[in-house]
Parts: structure tokens; C-alpha cells; sequence
């Protein structure tokens, strides 16, 4: 057995702990400033507070932006007597994580009248702060126990966002359906950590004895145990078979909301199962060897989930649903590039999310701006819009192109690099499963296209009566060009992103 901490040693590594947690810290006492600053009787301070929690936000996105640049320092290594384990991954995961909130409540601002009225509170602001504040820990556990609760922080901070918006009928049936699927997928989560820890004897699933103990393990067994824990994870990436509550949230909760969780929660997600799966290979840096009972299961969730999200998509008329198994899709072909469980798959996620970032925040824009000038966000109801609103139109077509995988965006060298990837597993072992996987791969590429351009189609072909040009905000079409500059970078300076990359995975 370990030898016990002193209590004085135990105080001075959590202080050394939390001082290298900054941006951390500072989410979190956004939360209590907003939670606590709500309950005084000032109108014109509770007011203020929605503005305070944005700029909380922006600072922490400016903090960790400087992290990876170098600008500030930043302490890698395990932290918090174990608890978490902080390195270059962590920290480009939390920079997508602060963006993603940042952009969110930009679109949301642009919706605010017509999604949400008066009936938003400040404890809207002061949950989203401690959603991005689970997600920073989340991606930074090294341990199954501080793994689980940064989870059930998200989760449950996820379920009060789709309400404490605004409350209606059909947002209240999405968030009962929401929260039902999530504390399943906890509870069978906890079970299978609950085995891990009685089959390796610990928690700390970095270390290497936590994997080699659990090469003794009977296979079947194993299996058994890592689909249990794995059940969590795939209900924040809204992969098969935990997908249920994706389409009813996505169509009911505010744009802004559905923008988020488009994006942030399934970074997190990819990222934790990525560091699974780099801690199955580590010394053999092949998944399919090392651990088969993990590579079994992420290609039997990556297949279903691309099957599923693909072909159900066509069948939607509704833009944000159509976006939920759209984003569905893309978490399979995340769970695709982590099959090879080897070093080069950090850079393909985190390229593959970065890009993903931006597109799925510029056509919610979109979205956004045509649902307020419409009314809906049937496709049916955008015939012509393209006509009407030019610009807002050619931009959604960019991010399609993007979501597809299509030049001259950055989502088709996403696209390329999960293709390279499982090349080079067919190539490393010969096995005919990389092969396979990556002709299906191609051929749902090609299945997309038809679901995604029927949005381009309403916009531009269908007939209807042009009229007058729909003027939006000055402030939307600025947000527009701000969102479509690094899709299109990503295409023709994309080896500028993937130095960046390497660079902050060797932190």
C-alpha cells in the first residue's frame, strides 16, 4: 500500500494543484459570482450578469489560447495527488470547449427575442459556466472516480440548459426523454467502473498496471465490463446505440444550446475515450492487439452510429433535426479514427473537431438567422431564402460543403485524414476490417451528400416568389465571415493547424 499523505503535504499539492487549474478556477468562481450576485435584489446588477458570464467565458478562451500559443505558462503532469493529469491534449480540448460556449451565446444572441423571450434566468449562465468547467475536468481525469462525477457534472448541467432557457411543452418532453436516457447510461457506466476497479485493484486507468492487470482478464468478460463503461461516453457523443435523445433535443432546445452541445460534449467524449484507447496500446501501439475487447466495441459503436446517423438523415425535413443525425455521423467517424489506438490518431481527432467547431457553429447561424426571418426551421419553409438572402445563403452552402467533407473547406482534409488513418491500419496488420471500414466510410461520405444539399437545393432551386431582400444585422454577417475564414484556412493552410497540433500534443 501507498504511504499515507501528511496533511500538510496534502494542502500544499492541492494549492500547487489549483494554482495550475487558472482558467479553471476562474469558471468556477464565475459560477458562484453568477449564482450567488442572482440572488440580491438589485435589477440592474441582475441584469448585468448574463454580459458577466460571457466575458468570464472570453477570458477564459483568451487564457488558454495564450496556453497554447505560449504565451502563459502552462504546468503539465498529474495534479491533485492524482486525481487529474494535465498535458497538450487537455489543454486544446478546453480551448475548443471555451469557444464553443463563446460562439454559442453569440447565437443565441441573435435568437434571444424569438427562442427565449424574458423567461431566460441567470442560472441559464451560471450552469453553462459549470457545464465548460466538467468538460475542462473531464478531459484532464486520470482517474475512474473524478472520470465518472466530471461526467455527471456535464450531464446534468446538459439536462437544466435545454430548460432553464425558456420551459415549453415540447422542450420539457425532449428534456424528461434527455434525462431518462442519461442517468441509464451513469448508472450502467458506474457498474462497469465498479469492475474495473475490482478486476485492476485501481483507479488511476493511466497508469500502466492499471492495463496490464486487465490482460488477465477472460475476454468475453472484459467485453462485457468495457461496453458497460463505455455506455457514459457514448451517451455524450450521441453515438449508437445511446443516440435516442439527439434528434427531440436538437429540434426543441434553443439553437444556440443545440450548437453546444453539437460540439463541445463530443470533443469530450473522443478525447476521454481517446486516452482509453492510447492507454490499451501504449505498448504495442495497436488497439486491435492490445485490446480487442475495446477495439470490438468502438468499431461495433462507430459502424452503427455511421449506418444510423447517415441513412436516418435522409428521411428529415427539419434542418435541426436533419443537423442531430448529422452530428450523430460525425461521431462516427470519430470513433473511427481511434480504432488504430496509435499516436497519430490524437492529431486526426483534434483536427477533425477543430474543423467540426466552426462548420457546425456557422450553419446553426444560419440556421438561426433563417428560422428568425421565417419562422421555422423546416426546409420546406427556406424555399427561395437563398434569393432573398445571398450572402447568408452562399455561406451555408460553404459549411455544408465543410459538414460533407467536400473542397475547398477544411472538413474534406478532416475526412481525409480519418480515410489515411484507416489506410494505415490496413496497411500496418493486413487486416481486411480497416479495408472494409474504409469503403464504408467512402460510400456514407457519398450518402451525406445528397441529405446535406437538399438544404441548397431549398434555398436556391425551389420556386417560390423572390420579393424583397431579407436584411439581417450587420453583427450576423460579420459572425458569418468570422465563422467561414478558418473553414476555408483549414483547406489551403492546413499544415499550419496540424504544427500547432503536434506542437501542443508534445506539451
Amino acid at each position: 500500500m501507498p504511504a499515507p499523505i501528511a496533511p500538510q503535504d496534502t494542502i500544499r499539492l492541492t494549492a500547487e494543484g489549483l494554482s495550475s487549474l487558472g482558467p479553471e478556477c476562474l469558471l468556477l468562481l464565475g459560477f458562484l459570482l453568477v449564482l450567488g450576485l442572482d440572488l440580491l435584489p438589485s435589477p440592474k446588477l441582475r441584469s448585468a450578469l448574463p454580459r458577466f458570464a460571457f466575458l468570464v467565458l472570453l477570458a477564459v478562451a483568451v487564457w488558454q489560447g495564450l496556453q497554447v500559443f505560449g504565451g502563459v505558462p502552462f504546468v503539465t503532469g498529474s495534479l491533485l495527488m492524482g486525481m487529474l493529469y494535465q498535458d497538450g491534449l487537455a489543454l486544446w480540448g478546453s480551448w475548443l470547449f471555451s469557444s464553443a460556449a463563446v460562439l454559442s451565446l453569440l447565437i443565441m444572441g441573435f435568437g434571444w427575442k424569438h427562442e427565449t423571450g424574458s423567461s431566460t434566468k441567470n442560472e441559464f449562465f451560471a450552469v453553462l459556466l459549470a457545464v465548460v468547467l466538467g468538460l475542462n475536468l473531464l478531459v484532464r481525469s486520470s482517474n475512474l472516480l473524478m472520470l465518472f462525477l466530471s461526467l455527471e457534472l456535464v450531464s446534468i448541467g446538459s439536462y437544466l440548459l435545454v430548460l432553464l432557457a425558456s420551459i415549453t411543452p415540447a422542450r420539457v418532453e425532449a428534456g424528461v426523454k434527455y434525462i431518462l436516457y442519461g442517468m441509464f447510461a451513469s448508472g450502467v457506466m458506474l457498474y462497469g467502473i465498479s469492475f474495473l476497479y475490482g478486476l485492476s485493484g485501481m483507479l488511476q486507468f493511466l497508469e500502466p498496471a492499471f492495463w496490464t492487470s486487465l490482460t488477465k482478464v477472460p475476454l468475453v468478460f472484459l467485453t462485457l465490463v468495457w461496453g458497460l463503461v463505455l455506455a457514459g461516453i457514448l451517451f455524450k457523443l450521441a453515438g449508437f446505440p445511446f443516440h435516442f435523445w439527439a434528434p427531440d433535443v436538437y429540434q426543441t432546445a434553443p439553437t444556440g444550446v443545440v450548437a453546444f452541445f453539437s460540439t463541445a460534449p463530443k470533443t469530450a467524449a473522443v478525447l476521454v475515450l481517446l486516452r482509453f484507447c492510447a492507454g490499451g496500446a501504449e505498448t504495442l501501439n495497436n488497439l486491435q492487439v492490445s485490446n480487442p475487447s475495446l477495439f470490438l466495441l468502438l468499431q461495433v459503436a462507430a459502424v452503427g452510429t455511421l449506418v444510423l446517423g447517415n441513412f436516418t438523415a435522409l428521411l428529415q425535413q427539419d434542418a435541426k433535426r436533419l443537423m442531430a443525425y448529422s452530428s450523430i455521423a460525425h461521431a462516427g467517424f470519430l470513433l473511427l479514427t481511434l480504432l488504430l489506438g496509435a499516436d497519430s490518431s490524437r492529431s486526426a481527432v483534434l483536427f477533425y473537431v477543430t474543423v467540426l467547431l466552426f462548420s457546425n457553429m456557422g450553419f446553426f447561424l444560419v440556421i438561426q438567422l433563417l428560422q428568425n426571418a421565417t419562422g421555422s426551421t423546416a426546409i420546406e419553409a427556406w424555399a427561395g431564402m437563398g434569393k432573398k438572402a445571398p450572402y447568408v445563403g452562399a455561406l451555408a452552402v460553404v459549411f455544408l460543403l465543410s459538414l460533407i467533407g467536400l473542397p475547398p473547406t477544411g472538413g474534406f482534409v478532416a475526412k481525409l485524414l480519418v480515410f489515411s488513418q484507416l489506410w494505415e491500419g490496413y496497411q500496418a496488420t493486413g487486416q481486411m476490417v480497416f479495408f472494409l471500414l474504409l469503403a464504408g466510410a467512402l460510400f456514407l461520405t457519398a450518402v451525406a451528400l445528397y441529405y446535406y444539399l437538399k438544404i441548397p437545393y431549398s434555398l436556391f432551386m425551389r420556386r417560390k416568389e423572390c420579393g424583397d431582400k431579407i436584411k439581417f444585422p450587420l453583427g450576423a454577417y460579420l459572425f458569418l465571415a468570422l465563422l467561414c475564414i478558418p473553414v476555408l484556412l483549414f483547406f489551403f493552410k492546413a499544415d499550419w493547424l496540424v504544427k500547432v497540433l503536434q506542437q501542443v500534443l508534445s506539451l
